[in-house]
């Protein structure tokens, strides 16, 4: 039945994206996370309200549906939509929403001499050796904790890194057992993850992983084992061999690994061998306690662009999913701060000696931190708002991003990255809309492992 059945006040949402994913075209909503499979009569259909607006001649059933969907609503609905998310993205920053977290670098020893390590340089006349200071900063942490579960937190995350955290696995145990008990007894929940390079897995740890609340263990492999060793070296030993050995044991435990690749011009073409290498090696974990997670390498001359990564991405993230090496979930809620580094809450960034910091690609740089928790340091503000400062999403792409159809799926992208463009150490992306088309390439991605299995999720938990 055709008739005109549109309200004078409706129109065509702009938080909509159309794919051909396969041979089906796709309505996908960036606000609310609707997605809609479209026959030619009803693509047609859609293309037609979008050019034309909803004034245009109607069909009642799929006017209906596309209303039910939040693709066709009203003006000022459409207008709540930006202030929703402009409200939950300021209130994140200053708010915790009830969870907690924390990162720690607990040491600046690394096992490893890896080329693209961020942290080069960083790390020069910094001294490790002050176990007593390690021991009043993680008593520090402890306390905070405590105080904060007294403050509304029921949700404790932290992360562990470096530096390799595992050269410092006996503290890290100790305190991780005392806050899994510490949370239980408040009632709250206690997660914590670990970024190592998965060399060095002493028995000690392992034997306490279980109640030590570990949610899983981010173990860096860059390739194949020839590629891999090239990379991530240790004094010319086969690390990739000891890393898989550890992995092993890993998962007869039960403990989730997730495995970051790291991608850059160098790597890129090796990286479907290493999928189908984990695929063959743990076939009966791959998407039950074991995934991959990708990366892009930046600041190096090998580094791929934008846009050269994200059509990596998308071919990888594919053959990953289809080996059972990957989940993906698309962000349709609350449009939250990218990272502790947006934030002005009870989240904390530190060192091994209580240096606080706003970005953990900062950490050992002196100069880059704000304060110290253990001292009576004045905080200095003007390092403390250093990734706020111009670069939040107020302020960068002139305001433009709290607009985009498409925030809520890039989040603005991470504040380093913000922080590189505008100071000319990356290609603007932003210019041109260059940065839709790069979410837009990620976005399809997702949508594509989604549709052709049924392990993806639409909304993020």
């Amino acid at each position: 039945m055709n008739e005109n059945v549109c309200n004078q006040s409706d129109i065509f949402s702009k938080y909509y994206v159309i794919y051909k994913i396969g041979s089906r075209d796709y309505l996908f909503n960036t606000y609310n996370g609707a997605l809609m499979e479209l026959d030619n009569q009803a693509l047609e259909y859609v293309n037609g309200l979008i050019d034309n607006g909803c004034s245009y001649s109607t069909n009642i059933n799929y006017y209906t549906v596309l209303k039910q969907e939040g693709f066709i609503i009203n003006e000022l609905e459409e207008k709540t939509r930006e202030l929703n998310i402009v409200n939950s993205y300021n209130q994140s920053i200053n708010d915790n929403m009830g969870t907690l977290r924390i990162d720690i670098a607990i040491t600046n020893k690394c096992n490893f001499n890896c080329p693209y390590c961020f942290e080069n340089g960083n790390k020069e006349n910094f001294d490790n050796d002050d176990k007593l200071t390690k021991f009043k900063v993680t008593d520090y942490v402890m306390d905070y904790i405590s105080h904060q579960l007294n403050n509304g937190i029921s949700n404790v995350v932290l992360t562990w890194y470096g530096g390799e955290p595992s050269l410092e696995y006996e503290l890290i145990a100790k305190t991780n057992l005392y806050l899994n008990d510490l949370c239980r007894q408040n009632n709250a929940h206690y997660s914590n993850n670990i970024v190592t390079n998965g060399y060095y897995l002493p028995d000690f740890f392992i034997a306490s992983a279980a109640n030590q609340g570990i949610c899983y263990m981010h173990i860096t492999l860059d390739g194949p084992k020839k590629i891999h060793n090239l990379r991530r070296t240790i004094k010319n030993k086969d690390s990739f061999s000891t890393i898989i050995n550890n992995i092993k044991e890993l998962m007869h435990l039960n403990v989730e690994v997730v495995i970051r690749i790291n991608v850059d011009a160098e790597n890129y073409h090796s990286i479907e061998e290493l999928l189908l290498y984990l695929n063959n090696e743990f076939k009966e974990y791959c998407g039950k306690t074991l995934f991959v997670s990708l990366g892009r390498v930046f600041g190096s001359s090998n580094a791929l662009s934008f846009e050269e990564y994200y059509q990596q991405y998308a071919k990888l993230i594919s053959l990953a999913h289809e080996l059972g090496l990957y989940h993906t979930e698309i962000n349709s809620g609350d449009l939250r701060a990218f990272c502790n580094a947006e934030t002005n809450n009870k989240n904390l960034i530190m060192d091994f000696k209580g240096n606080l910091y706003k970005c953990w690609n900062d950490i050992f740089d002196f100069n880059k931190s704000f304060g110290n928790i253990l001292s009576d340091k004045p905080h200095n503000n003007e390092l403390k708002s250093i990734y706020s400062a111009g670069i939040s999403l107020s302020d960068v792409n002139n305001g433009d991003c709290l607009r985009c159809k498409f925030v809520k799926q890039c989040g603005g992208f991470c504040l380093h990255t913000r922080y590189r463009i505008l100071n000319g150490m990356e290609d603007n992306i932003y210019a041109d809309s260059k940065c839709k088309e790069i979410i837009k390439l990620y976005l399809k991605s997702q949508l594509n492992v989604i549709i052709n299995g049924n392990n993806g999720l639409l909304y993020e938990k």
